[in-house]
Order: structure tokens, then sequence, then C-alpha cells
């Protein structure tokens, strides 16, 4: 059986929606009696699946905190006043649904040598620990469920935000609770328990959706894209973009908007947005070229040049902003000429290639500035 005492220290109840339940006991538990939680909406899912203790340990140890933790429960003692929140499990023991990093803090202070991250930190700190405590204090809850909308209000928006994966991942644990609704009022139901925005967390978890169906297919072999690599908050930005999410297959005038995912089409989107060339550069370039890359999937003749080969903006010249590029172009070659020309007097050796290029750019400007002149005329005479 666990280890655990009680206390006799009162608590507030935490809030599950709008509802207070019972005010609830914090009880101290032996650490070596708590476990970490399978489903923490945070570990990647080789971890998970990997059911192993140390690298949940080690994988935690990422987070620079972790010792600042250790240090200051080494120095002041487990805060009593933030209690694990805790379920029973199947054997005997208590998964810590809220409180994962406290709880690697404490193991780490009795465990130093468990850590391969941070090992030399880690050592020390917990060789200066005044406290090491071996009772941790925590609230048990019957049912997992009972915390969530808890952990909604402080990790999505509350003052402990959680990375965009983590939060769609909780929102994916919350969601068949209102599996009877339809999807738009699943996902004002799920707004309103976490005090959010309906397309916020429709977009949250469409865009999970898909990241789990990247994982299930070994996100399509991409060299270097896995799940502790993937940015995530790309393809949430992607998914807003409507020609974006046409294109893989959402239809959101579905009870499941994502059941018709083309992983073909969803494969390429990730090529686009996640691998990288010899230059370590991706055919998407930045993320705020996702603008750019929705224009292109509104356009058939533009989808055929970039998926030829084409870079973005020769792609986007086909969608009907062609004008704005080149006006674009022009000005963006200006500054750079005129950049060249102000620092100029630092080239000591020029050579007969850089002597060739200015030769060609003042060739090409004066074609050009002839070409404009000519449009402008016409313009102005058919304005008359």
């Amino acid at each position: 059986m666990a280890t655990k005492r009680k206390s006799n220290i009162g608590t507030k109840a935490l809030k599950r929606g709008q509802n207070t339940k019972a005010s609830k006991t914090i009880e101290y538990i032996h650490v070596d009696d708590l476990e970490y939680d399978p489903d923490n909406p945070r570990l990647p899912h080789s971890i998970i699946d990997s059911k192993d203790e140390n690298e949940v340990i080690n994988w935690m140890l990422k987070d620079a905190s972790i010792l600042e933790l250790m240090g200051s429960i080494g120095l002041k003692d487990f805060f009593a006043a933030e209690p694990l929140l805790v379920v029973n499990s199947s054997k005997n023991k208590y998964i810590v649904v809220e409180g994962n990093r406290r709880l690697t803090a404490v193991k780490l202070l009795h465990h130093p040598e468990l850590a391969q991250k941070r090992s030399k930190a880690v050592l020390e700190i917990s060789s200066d620990a005044e406290i090491k405590p071996e009772f941790v204090p925590v609230i048990v809850y019957d049912d997992r469920h009972e915390i969530l909308d808890y952990l909604g209000f402080k990790h999505i928006t509350g003052v402990k935000p959680w990375p965009a994966l983590a939060k769609a991942k909780y929102l994916q644990q919350l969601q068949p609770e209102y599996s009877h609704l339809k999807n738009i009022d699943q996902y004002r139901a799920l707004a309103k328990a976490i005090g959010s925005r309906s397309d916020y967390v429709r977009d949250l978890l469409s865009t999970v959706d898909l990241y789990d169906k990247m994982a299930d297919n070994d996100f399509f072999d991409i060299p270097g894209l896995k799940e502790d690599t993937i940015d995530f908050g790309v393809y949430y930005n992607a998914m807003k973009y409507a020609n974006i999410a046409k294109y893989v297959g959402v239809n959101e005038s579905l009870q499941n908007p994502n059941s018709k995912i083309d992983l073909k089409k969803l494969k390429q989107l990730a090529s686009w947005i996640s691998e990288e060339d010899n230059n370590k550069t991706t055919k998407l370039g930045e993320s705020r070229n996702l603008g750019k890359l929705n224009q292109i999937l509104g356009n058939t003749k533009a989808l055929e040049l970039f998926k030829s080969g084409r870079s973005l903006d020769d792609a986007l010249m086909y969608t009907g902003e062609p004008s704005e590029l080149v006006k674009n172009a022009i000005n963006e070659s200006f500054s750079q000429i005129q950049f060249a020309n102000t620092n100029s007097y630092l080239v000591d050796d020029p050579d007969d290639s850089e002597i060739e290029t200015l030769e060609g750019i003042k060739v090409i400007a004066e074609t050009l500035s002839e070409t404009f002149a000519t449009k402008l005329l016409k313009s102005k005479a058919k304005k008359k």
C-alpha cells in the first residue's frame, strides 16, 4: 500500500468550470509512491510509450527551471499551499496529474544519479540541499477529469501557459466529455470550460489531429522532423488559412472536420514547412510566408509551378499579385544597391566579376526604367 499521512491543513476547493467542489484535505504521500502522468499533455509520445520514469525525468531536465525548483525545495521545503493534484493508480500508488515538474525536482534531490542531462548541476544542488522531503503535499481526486478544467484555466488561459502542442493535447483529453454535441457546439463548450475562444479551440484541435496523423506516419520520414523538433505553432497558424486547410482536407462543415484528410497532401505540406535543404532552409522559408503559400494553393497554375520546384515568390507571381511583387523587388534592389554604394569605400580590391555585375545591373535598370516610363505614359493617356 502507498505510504501516506493526513494533514490538518485545509484547502480551498478547486474549480471545475465555474462550479466549486467540496473542500478537500491535503495528504502527505511518500515520493516513491508518486508516478508521472502517462497522459501529461507536455510529454512526447516516445516518452509516454516507453513507460520509463528515468526517461521522463531526463526529458523534464530540458527545462532549466527544474534546477531552480530543486534549489528552492532543498532550501525552503515543498510549498504546502501548492499541493500536487493526484488520482489513484491501479498499483496502489498515485498518478500526478498536476505538478510533474515539482515531482521531478523532489525525485532528483533524492536520486541525483538519475540525471543524464545537467548531471553536474543536479548533483551539486542535491549535495547542498538542507531539505529533501520524503513526503509531499497532495490532494487526491477520484477522477482525473475532476482536475482537467482547472488545468485548462491554469495552463491555457492562466498564469503558467503551456506550449501550443500541450494545450492542444489537453483539449483532446477534455473533448470526449462533449462528444454528444455537434462540433461547433463542442468548440463553444470547450472554450467556455477553459475561458477561451471557440475558434482558438477549433484550430488547436484540428492541428493536433494533423500532428497525430504525422506522428502515426513517422513524420513521413522527413529528415530531422520528430515530435521534439516540430514547430507545432507553424502548423497551427497554417490551419488558420482557408486554402491551406482545404488543401490537406480539413472540412469544418463535417462533424469530424479532419475525417477526410489527404495524407499525401499532408506529407507535401509537411515537407514545405519542415524539410530543410543543404542551406538549412525550407521551401516555405519563414512562417510569415504562410500567407503567400495560402495564395498559391488557391491558384492552380501557381501551385503547379511551386510543386515543380519554383520558389514561393516565383509561383506567387501567378496568383494575381505580380504588380506588388515587382514593386517590392525594385525597392529592395534599390536598398541593396544604396547600401553597396554607401559602403564601397570598404572594398580595396574589386575584381572584374563585380564590374561585370554592376554593368549588367546598369543595363537592366535602364531597360526597366524605359519599360515603366512607356507604361506610365499609356496609363495617363487612358485616363484622359
